[in-house]
C-alpha cells in the first residue's frame, strides 16, 4: 500500500496512476482491511459484533477527518506532495500490524492436530493443498454464505455509485469544493458512530444480525431512490451524506459475525476472504458505471435511482441468506454471549464449539459428542 502511494507521487501519467494507486495500493488497502477483520474474528467469539465495530470504526474516523485535510494538502502541496503525504501515513499500518499476536485458536493448533482423530482428516490445520482448495470451493458454493457475497457486491455498487456522485452532484447544485468535503466527511463520522451502534447491538441476545443486516441496507437503499427528491438543497445532501455514513459501514461489523455462523469460525479466514473479493468487484464497477451513466447523457436522477435498487437488492439478497440458512441449515449452530444455540433443539452448549463441516461422526477427545460438534479451545478465558 505504501509503494503504491509513494510511486504514485512520481507518476507523470494517468495509466502510471492506475497502476500504482489503483491496483498496487488498492491491493494493499484490501489485504490490510480483510487482515485486520479477521484478526479480531479469530480473537473473540462471545462479543465478536463488538469488538468488530470498535475495531472497524477508525475508518470512519479517518473519512470524518481526512477529505477536509487532503484537500487542503493538494491544494497546499499539489498531486505529488499529497500521495507523499498519504504514503507515510499508511507506512504506520506496519507498526500497528506488529503489535497484532496470534489468536488463542492459532496458538493451539499443534495441540488441536493432537487431538483431533484420523476420521477429522479433513478439520482444520490438517488439510493438504488440494483438500483446502476443495473446502474453500464448498463454502463458495454454501447457498446462505452465497446470498451474503451477492448481497456484499450488490451493495458496494451502489454504495461507491453514490459516494463518486455526492461531491460532484452538490457542486453542479452551486456548492464549493469545501462543502462538498464537508458532505463526506459528515458521512465518515456517522460511519463511525454507526459502526461502534451496530457492533454493541448485534451482541444482544434479542437481536437477530441477520435482521439487522437487512434493515440498514433496506433503509439505505430507500433513502437513496428518494434522494432525488429532497437532494436539490444543501441540507437535503447533508442528510443524505448522513444516512449514507450511518447504515453503509454497518455491513463491515456484521459480515465477520454473519460469516462466522453460517460457515464455522474454522473457516472464517477463508470466507471472508471470498466475500471480500465480491465487495471488492461491486467496488470496482460502481463508479465506472456512475460515470458512465451521467457522461453517457443521463442525469444523476436516473444513477440515484439505479443505486438505490442497487442496495434494495442487497438488502433482499442478505434475508434471502437467512432464510435459506433456515432451510438447509436447520442446525446450524449461534454465537450468543458466548452461549451455543442450536436452532432445533433449543438447549445451550459450551461456549467453545465449532460446527463440523463434514457429516463424519465427532470424536472429542474426552468423550463422545452427541451434538455434531467437537469441542475446541477457541479462545482465552479473558475473552
Amino acid at each position: 500500500m505504501t509503494s503504491g502511494l509513494l510511486a504514485s507521487s512520481f507518476a507523470e501519467s494517468l495509466g502510471v496512476i492506475i497502476i500504482s494507486y489503483g491496483f498496487t495500493a488498492g491491493l494493499g488497502s484490501g489485504i490490510v482491511f480483510t487482515s485486520g477483520v479477521v484478526v479480531v474474528g479469530l480473537n473473540f467469539q462471545k462479543k465478536r459484533s463488538v469488538a468488530t465495530g470498535f475495531a472497524s470504526c477508525g475508518a470512519g474516523v479517518g473519512a470524518f477527518i481526512f477529505p477536509p485535510l487532503i484537500q487542503v494538502a493538494r491544494q497546499e502541496y499539489g498531486d505529488s506532495g499529497f500521495f507523499f503525504l498519504l504514503a507515510g501515513m499508511a507506512l504506520n499500518i506496519s507498526v500497528f500490524g506488529s503489535l497484532c499476536f496470534p489468536s488463542y485458536l492459532e496458538v493451539n493448533k499443534n495441540h488441536l492436530e493432537k487431538l483431533t482423530t484420523s476420521k477429522l482428516s479433513l478439520s482444520l490445520h490438517s488439510l493438504t493443498g488440494r483438500q483446502h482448495f476443495c473446502k474453500v470451493i464448498s463454502v463458495l458454493w454454501n447457498l446462505p454464505f452465497l446470498c451474503i457475497c451477492l448481497s456484499q457486491l450488490s451493495s458496494h455498487v451502489g454504495i461507491y455509485m453514490m459516494y463518486v456522485h455526492i461531491p460532484n452532484f452538490a457542486i453542479s447544485r452551486g456548492s464549493t469544493e469545501e462543502q462538498a468535503s464537508i458532505l463526506l466527511a459528515a458521512s465518515g463520522l456517522m460511519n463511525c458512530v454507526s459502526r461502534l451502534l451496530v457492533g454493541m447491538a448485534g451482541n444482544a441476545d434479542n437481536i437477530s444480525n441477520s435482521l439487522l443486516y437487512f434493515g440498514t441496507f433496506g433503509m439505505l437503499g430507500i433513502s437513496t431512490v428518494l434522494f432525488p427528491l429532497f437532494g436539490a438543497t444543501y441540507i437535503g445532501q447533508l442528510a443524505y451524506s448522513v444516512i449514507l455514513g450511518t447504515y453503509s459501514g454497518s455491513c463491515y461489523v456484521l459480515l465477520s459475525t454473519l460469516t462466522a455462523e453460517i460457515v464455522g469460525i474454522e473457516f472464517l479466514v477463508s470466507a471472508f476472504g471470498i466475500a471480500m473479493i465480491f465487495t471488492g468487484v461491486g467496488t470496482l464497477v460502481g463508479p465506472p458505471l456512475a460515470g458512465f451513466i451521467v457522461d453517457g447523457g443521463g442525469t444523476y436522477e436516473m444513477s440515484f435511482t439505479l443505486a438505490g435498487c442497487c442496495i434494495l437488492m442487497a438488502s433482499i439478497f442478505g434475508i434471502s441468506a437467512e432464510v435459506f440458512r433456515k432451510i438447509y441449515f436447520p442446525e446450524v449452530i449461534h454465537w450468543i454471549h458466548g452461549e451455543t444455540k442450536l436452532d432445533s433443539e433449543k438447549q445451550i452448549l459450551p461456549p467453545e464449539t465449532v460446527p463440523l463441516q463434514n457429516d463424519e461422526k465427532p470424536y472429542s477427545h474426552e468423550q463422545e459428542n452427541t451434538y455434531n460438534t467437537l469441542t475446541l479451545p477457541l479462545q482465552a478465558e479473558s475473552d
